[in-house]
């Protein structure tokens, strides 16, 4: 019996961990002396049964991507049993710029879905709420490993709404492709050290096949306290990835150093990024407004006309902050994930026909 780094014991599998990381067959080392050499130190599993995943979850609608694919996986929270307004365009404009969706759906009561948004995606999954976004994206990929294997993985959430301008759209995922980095985020922010900012981040082949990325994810923990998350998870990720040689850039710039999505929101829209920062439209915090008075005044006066200009759909922002504000609403005694769970059975059982 081996002791697992977080401190279950199990069976050393050898078969399963030399299939599970592709990197140590390419090493030509004995793959239990690779386990005790090098596997305990990145956190990885000694066998299948090492690796749980301790969220409830439901494939609502499978998916299966090749190399010759470019994924979306998008992560949205429906506090309140539905889809944030925001997100069925979100789909839309990644479909039309020729990215498939995996939309992956963190919930804390039973998920009505219409099927308009079924259609919208090519995979769903459905999970409690745990972990935040990164947990919600490893998530994703352990529950389908074939996004390893696709052309490129934009990993993202609905943090962010999208402009309907779709040829704006369109000239971001196309700066998107151009880009010669491995890992390609849209904007940079330099607190607490320069990073890429992970609600919209890039992932080329080479990433995707990386040891170091595919750990990352693999080993990733639960925490579900949201500082903790930025502090383990989207700081340092960058300073990972680099260190591992994969290359890493921000394709969107702001006059301003520090969260360029909020402090730098106008001169990006206005430059052609092609969404708004969901949070700096809501209600700001009291001691943020009182240090920065005249910026808010100024936002809260302008984002409409700024918007507006840049074919946002003003309409569907002022939707998404209604929704966002009134998402916490009474519970109703039913525990589970889907609000009808028979027509995702009666869609597998369709998808399973057409396969």
């Amino acid at each position: 019996m081996i002791e697992h780094p977080h401190g279950t014991e199990a069976a050393f599998d050898a078969k399963w961990y030399v299939k599970e990381y592709p990197d140590v067959a390419r090493s030509k080392i004995d793959p239990a002396e690779h386990y005790e050499t090098f596997g305990k130190l990145l956190g990885r599993a000694p066998c299948a049964e090492a690796v749980s995943i301790d969220v409830r979850h439901v494939v609502a609608k499978k998916a299966r991507f090749g190399t010759s694919d470019e994924v979306a996986l998008l992560v949205t929270h429906a506090p309140a049993g539905r889809l944030r307004p925001h997100v069925l365009p979100y789909m839309k404009q990644l479909r039309s710029a020729g990215l498939s969706v995996m939309l992956v759906v963190v919930v804390d009561r039973p998920l009505e879905i219409l099927d308009e948004e079924i259609d919208a995606a090519n995979g769903i999954i459905v999970r409690d709420n745990a972990g935040y976004d990164f947990g919600a994206w490893a998530h994703g990929f352990k529950l389908c490993p074939s996004l390893f294997e696709a052309r490129l993985v934009v990993m993202t959430n609905d943090s962010v709404i999208p402009t309907t301008d779709t040829a704006a759209f369109q000239a971001m995922m196309g700066r998107v492709r151009a880009s010669n980095a491995d890992i390609s985020g849209l904007t940079a922010n330099h607190e607490y050290g320069w990073h890429v900012q992970s609600y919209f981040l890039a992932f080329t082949r080479k990433a995707l096949t990386s040891s170091a990325l595919q750990d990352f994810f693999r080993n990733l923990r639960r925490i579900d306290d949201k500082d903790e998350v930025i502090r383990n998870y989207e700081i340092p990720f960058t300073t990972r990835m680099r260190a591992a040689g994969l290359t890493v850039d921000a394709l969107y710039h702001g006059p301003y150093p520090n969260n360029p999505v909020v402090w730098s929101w106008r001169e990006l829209v206005e430059g052609g990024f092609p969404f708004i920062k969901l949070l700096i439209l809501r209600n700001i915090t009291a001691v943020t407004y009182a240090t920065n008075k005249e910026f808010f005044d100024e936002l809260r006066e302008s984002w409409p006309m700024v918007l507006e200009a840049a074919k946002f759909d003003i309409r569907l922002v002022h939707h998404a902050i209604r929704a966002a504000d009134i998402s916490w609403i009474p519970e109703g005694p039913s525990n589970g994930l889907l609000h009808d769970p028979d027509k995702f059975q009666k869609l597998s059982a369709s998808s399973q026909a057409l396969t």
